[in-house]
């Protein structure tokens, strides 16, 4: 009952400080955590290196960004350019060595750590109390479910997790206060072209947000709302416009994301895949199929082109597809099911993410209560963004994100829980929670 009582005292502390000392002290907390580790273990030391970073060091050594295989294969899509020109002007600036690799790590573990720190400012714009937004910070600072992700800066999911935070919390302000205008449109356009240079898996995430605002909100206001959406639109043409003009050039093909979508259709659909990738990394598909491992492959990339050899990729995979239907509905049933709750090595884990997510579930209903436009902003988010792991692999990278929303969510159920155990044993409730 004391230590209760002193974890109840030490909250109400913590909560009752300003926003921005409390986001303060949320990054220092996530950043202190993530940084003595990677020291601690010396994390810096003899980095892997996988087709994000050997495209990154293309672009540091020869300001190309090309050859993310296993031998030269010249200039490639395979990675979107944003994070990969990030990461090769870190390699530029500090060496390919173990200060570079610091430095990666530093900027991927402050990527994450912003995010835990802005949830209390974007809790309330998604219709919850500030105090989930605290909760959520807090614990995603303090206990991170994820942290060889966060710590890494091997691939960019950290700063995509944050840039949708910033365009979802924009996104909810807009909607509230129901200004569309061609300026919104145009600002909000320029954060989602920003962010799908980074990755291209937001953009459904953009069609079902904005098909949804036109059915929430636009409905009152249609040609405003279209004015909005198609200056959104505009703007995110223009930022994709010269990453495509340049693959046109160097590739052949005007491609506005990434070529490679025939290659992770060929290793997760044929008659050795699982749905997992760890799986599939351990059961030699990766040797067997991918370029960065197989020097055939490569070989071949080198020889056809990007271009060529995923639209090859891609039909040995649609062939696969279709004479065996009854697989692929397997493994897409299956990959459906370990996107929300993973199977990975560490069981433990594992357990944990699936409460996690059964109380994100729990948090969604009391919102869907409370603030039904948020609540339906927030399923569809999750939904769009992870409907394509339905025909590829899974790993616990993939839905990094979006696992901000799972864990603001699981933060309103978890204030909620909070809040009755606190009344029970008697305790100061006030401001522990209410609702959401």
């Amino acid at each position: 009952m004391r230590i209760a009582h002193a974890l109840s005292a030490a909250w109400l502390r913590f909560e009752a400080l300003p926003s921005w000392q409390a986001s303060l002290l949320i990054f220092g907390l996530s950043m202190a955590l993530r940084m003595a580790v990677v020291i601690l273990f010396h994390m810096y030391i003899k980095p892997d290196r996988y087709e994000m970073e050997r495209a990154a060091l293309s672009i540091a050594r020869h300001g190309t960004l090309a050859d993310p295989y296993l031998i030269p294969t010249g200039p490639t899509a395979h990675v979107a350019p944003a994070y990969a020109l990030f990461l090769g002007a870190i390699f530029r600036l500090f060496g390919t060595g173990a200060w570079g690799e610091f430095v990666k790590r530093f900027c991927a573990s402050a990527a994450a750590s912003v995010q835990y720190a802005l949830l209390p400012v974007v809790s309330p714009a998604l219709g919850m109390r500030r105090r989930v937004g605290l909760f959520a910070g807090l614990a995603g600072a303090v206990a991170p479910l994820k942290f060889s992700i966060e710590v890494s800066g091997d691939w960019e999911a950290p700063f995509v997790a944050l840039a949708l935070l910033l365009l979802i919390y924009r996104i909810a302000l807009t909607w509230k206060d129901g200004r569309y205008s061609a300026r919104q449109g145009l600002l909000q356009g320029i954060g989602w072209g920003a962010a799908l240079l980074c990755s291209p898996n937001l953009l459904p995430v953009f069609f079902a947000v904005t098909a949804l605002g036109l059915v929430l909100g636009g409905r009152r206001r249609p040609r405003a709302y279209l004015t909005f959406a198609a200056a959104n639109i505009l703007a995110i043409t223009l930022c994709l416009a010269p990453w495509a003009i340049r693959n046109q050039r160097a590739l052949g093909a005007p491609i506005f994301t990434r070529s490679n979508f025939g290659l992770e259709m060929r290793i997760s659909n044929n008659d050795a895949a699982s749905p997992l990738e760890p799986v599939n990394l351990k059961n030699g598909l990766y040797e067997r199929f991918h370029p960065l491992m197989n020097l055939t492959e490569a070989e071949a990339v080198r020889a056809m082109g990007e271009v060529a050899y995923n639209r090859r990729c891609l039909e040995e995979a649609s062939f696969w597809i279709r004479t065996h239907p009854v697989r692929f509905a397997e493994l897409a049933a299956e990959r459906v099911w370990y996107v929300w709750f993973p199977r990975t090595s560490a069981p433990a884990r594992d357990a944990v993410e699936v409460l996690v997510v059964v109380a994100c579930g729990l948090g969604l209903a009391l919102l869907w209560k409370q603030d039904r436009t948020s609540a339906l902003l927030l399923i569809v988010c999750l939904l769009s963004y992870n409907a394509v792991y339905s025909l590829v692999q899974i790993m616990v990278r993939y839905r990094y994100p979006v696992d901000w929303i799972i864990l603001l969510a699981a933060s309103c159920f978890a204030v909620f829980a909070l809040k009755s155990l606190a009344a029970r044993l008697g305790m100061r409730v006030s401001t522990i929670g209410s609702g959401t």
